[in-house]
């Protein structure tokens, strides 16, 4: 005992008179320890050989690929990824001699200051697009455990004014439909008005993706694909392209002169533009008014908003009775009752 004792008392010891101070007393001891531990003690725990992190997995360029990758498996939209691929590509090269784990919120700061001064953007709502993107791949880098605190967080998000929606009223919307000079802008313009999808999304259509027979298509691709209605008038117009066409590309839409190929996200936003020169429509127009006009019309028309998110790509959440569901070919048609027609 004397020996143990002994061997006790030759280290840091603090003496209590009564047993039940001893609580008490580590309490203490903690507290001063870790209040002088950042500036006397610096002590940052220990890890096995084997277990430090690897200088590769830890670099920005790194973790921005596997990110990327990530997102693409999840079916994220090309012009989606190009977006994220462009923003985080900035971030690299201005934290290029530093690891994903150095980057701290600071550091965000500065950046975030060093993006709207270098690169001429004076709106909020494009540095709030900005910061919304890195904080997305923050949060992605806190679920793979590469870093544990997501530095973002404590950055208040930039103030901007929504747009509302600004899609297009009855009359606007017959004048579009008579401006089109070709079957292939009345059928781009039908296809979007009746599917509400995105132009990303329209330019990855393929022929295959139709399905005549219930008059639907698929839309979007892994956990995102979805099925939306053909109304009889996109049935009606894209036959008519359809019909025109002489080539054998699987795309639904390819370009006009040879050689045959998918047509291109510009390619579809020049038809657009096309369009609607031709009208006295003063509003800008653009593919995503379409989407606005599918929306509202579908309002209108008495439809739920839940059917509607389901259609727009979102996740429908409803009451915890009712749970999810999810539209395919099978039950879409009870969902909706009838085929829309406008």
């Amino acid at each position: 005992y004397n020996s143990f004792k002994e061997l006790v008392m030759s280290n840091l010891v603090s003496i209590v008179g009564d047993i039940n101070q001893i609580s008490t007393e580590v309490a203490f001891v903690l507290q001063e320890f870790l209040r002088k531990d950042e500036s006397e003690y610096q002590f940052r725990g220990w890890v096995r050989g084997k277990e430090r992190l690897d200088p590769i997995e830890i670099s920005i360029e790194y973790n921005i690929k596997n990110y990327i990758n990530d997102k693409e498996r999840q079916g994220l939209a090309k012009g989606t990824l190009d977006g994220y691929m462009l923003e985080l590509r900035i971030f690299q090269n201005h934290f290029n001699n530093l690891t994903i784990t150095q980057i701290d919120t600071v550091k965000i700061k500065d950046f975030l200051r060093y993006r709207a001064d270098n690169f001429s953007i004076s709106s909020t709502n494009s540095m709030e697009r900005v910061r919304s993107i890195l904080n997305v791949f923050f949060d992605w880098l806190v679920q793979e455990n590469v870093i544990e605190v997501n530095p973002i967080k404590k950055i208040k998000p930039f103030k901007f004014q929504k747009k509302g929606n600004e899609g297009l009223n009855a009359e606007e919307l017959r004048e579009i439909r008579t401006a089109c000079s070709t079957a292939r802008e009345r059928a781009i313009l039908e296809i979007f008005l009746s599917t509400g999808c995105h132009l990303a999304e329209l330019v990855q259509l393929q022929l295959n993706d139709i399905d005549w027979s219930n008059q639907t298509i698929n839309i979007g691709s892994g956990d995102r694909r979805r099925v939306v209605f053909l109304t009889p008038a996109a049935e009606k117009y894209l036959k008519n392209y359809l019909e025109e066409r002489n080539d054998n590309i699987g795309n639904l839409f390819v370009t006009e002169r040879k050689p045959y190929r998918q047509i291109s996200s510009r390619g579809i936003q020049r038809e657009i533009v096309n369009i609607a020169k031709r009208t006295k429509i003063c509003k800008n127009i653009s593919p995503r008014t379409f989407r606005d006009t599918f929306v509202r019309i579908m309002l209108d028309n008495g439809y739920q908003w839940n059917a509607l998110q389901v259609l727009l790509g979102y996740s429908s959440k409803m009451s915890r009775s009712e749970g999810y569901f999810m539209i395919t070919n099978s039950n879409i048609w009870s969902l909706l009752k009838t085929r829309p027609d406008f």
